[in-house]
């Protein structure tokens, strides 16, 4: 209370601890249609961040490749389809900070609207034929929608061709030609859901002519 006050006056280092990049903006859901064409992209750096100035990071990602084509280049996201995948799917992308390994995640979902496919057909058609024997070939057709009925049907036959359809994906074109049918003889055939335009199988069968 009498002398002057005495001073200490001293410095603190405060030392830089490293932190965790963190998510600034989550990734929003992502929604498109089955078997989509366009390349969806998303830029990581608008999501993640990191307070430590010279950080840079890097990211990984994953998912079902059964279900979306994801990669990531330096720091874009690139989603692309897998053929007749439809539905919902999960995608989780890691920042890394690569100083002490820190990394954060976030997941977002790709939503894809189911469009419809068109049928096909599986078998191959019977190409030869004999006069006055019988002709025999097995259709069988299909189609990635399972819940479609599909109708087999005839645009073009010979006279002496039937075609029978039987409810399941599956027909018989059957039929015994004659000594004027030797030669060849033009059919198209088609399969249709009810929804996509019918698709056609188009062949020749030509008749071997019998002694």
């Amino acid at each position: 209370g009498i002398a002057a006050a005495v001073e200490q006056t001293f410095d603190i280092t405060v030392e830089n601890a490293n932190d965790a990049p963190i998510v600034s903006v989550p990734i929003p859901d992502q929604t498109d249609v089955e078997d989509f064409t366009t390349t969806i992209t998303i830029n990581l750096l608008n999501h993640f961040s990191d307070v430590d100035d010279g950080d840079n990071l890097t990211f990984s990602v994953a998912s079902n490749p059964n279900e979306v084509n994801a990669a990531v280049v330096d720091s874009v996201l690139y989603l692309n389809s897998v053929l007749d995948f439809n539905g919902t799917t999960n995608i989780v992308v890691t920042a890394n900070d690569n100083e002490t390994r820190a990394t954060v995640n976030d997941d977002f979902n790709l939503i894809l609207t189911p469009v419809n496919d068109a049928p096909y057909f599986i078998s191959t058609p019977i190409l030869t034929a004999t006069e006055d024997q019988l002709y025999t070939y097995s259709v069988t057709t299909g189609d990635v929608d399972v819940v479609h009925n599909l109708i087999i049907s005839d645009v073009t036959l010979p006279a002496w061709l039937n075609l029978q359809d039987n409810g399941d994906g599956t027909a018989i074109l059957s039929g015994t030609p004659l000594n004027e049918h030797v030669g060849i003889n033009h059919v198209t055939i088609s399969v249709s859901d009810g929804i996509a335009a019918a698709v056609e199988q188009t062949f020749d069968i030509t008749v071997e002519n019998a002694n």
